[in-house]
């Protein structure tokens, strides 16, 4: 079944616990696993970079801190950097996706070009993928930040949960639990900050819940000339 393709997404459902072996797995060592520098191949310092460079290239300016943080946490919670789960499985074979970017199957069930089979949430998607870590995360914000307006206005507060909320506008960039999302998020930049300052990360304060995070897409010609993609509101 699809939700079985689903990487660390499959280890809950909503509203149960995460065991705490999940979180030791998460964190232990190994090829492709995520640890407290970060994931995979990608650490958290590099993945920085990334986002700073993505945010000169999107909208020509340096990002602030709490825009860099908060980008970047919402691509470790959404894809893990693109190495988390099937998008390991992608980035291994040179297709990388930061956001959960996705676009509409074509008539007969498959996945358009530039894209790739995945599930979200126990349904099956196409997956936009791109061919590197960088055209991703420029993928990425633009959508993020470019497309979805409200976004960067909640980024200024450095508030995790305004920037969850922002990202409820429609169309929706995820669709689960508005509150658990920003906790998520909140956790997810404590984690980067404590890699970021060479200690090791707190344990979340939340469980993930599964939120449907394959994102929108049909707004604004900004996203269509750019990707060509449309983000599935479900």
């Amino acid at each position: 079944m699809c939700c079985e393709r689903c990487g660390w997404r499959k280890h809950y459902t909503a509203g149960a616990p995460v065991p705490a072996a999940f979180w030791a797995r998460r964190y232990a060592t190994g090829a492709g696993g995520a640890t407290s520098a970060g994931v995979g191949d990608v650490t958290h310092a590099r993945a920085r970079a990334i986002v700073l460079a993505a945010w000169r290239a999107v909208h020509g300016r340096e990002a602030t801190t709490n825009e860099a943080e908060l980008t970047q946490a919402i691509a470790l919670h959404e894809t893990g950097y693109g190495r988390l789960g099937q998008f390991a499985a992608m980035a291994a074979a040179g297709r990388f996706n930061w956001g959960a970017l996705e676009r509409p199957r074509l008539a007969d069930g498959s996945c358009p070009p530039g894209s790739a089979p995945g599930c979200d949430a126990g349904d099956p998607r196409c997956f936009l993928v791109f061919a590197s870590d960088e055209a991703a995360a420029r993928a990425f914000v633009r959508l993020l930040t470019a497309s979805h307006w409200p976004v960067v206005a909640a980024m200024a507060t450095g508030d995790p949960r305004a920037v969850a909320h922002a990202m409820k506008a429609p169309p929706a960039y995820y669709t689960g639990d508005e509150s658990r999302y920003g906790a998520d998020l909140e956790a997810r930049r404590r984690e980067i900050r404590a890699a970021l300052e060479g200690t090791a990360p707190a344990a979340p304060a939340t469980t993930p819940s599964d939120d449907g995070r394959g994102r929108v897409i049909g707004i604004g010609a900004l996203a269509l000339a750019a990707f060509g993609a449309w983000r599935l509101a479900r």
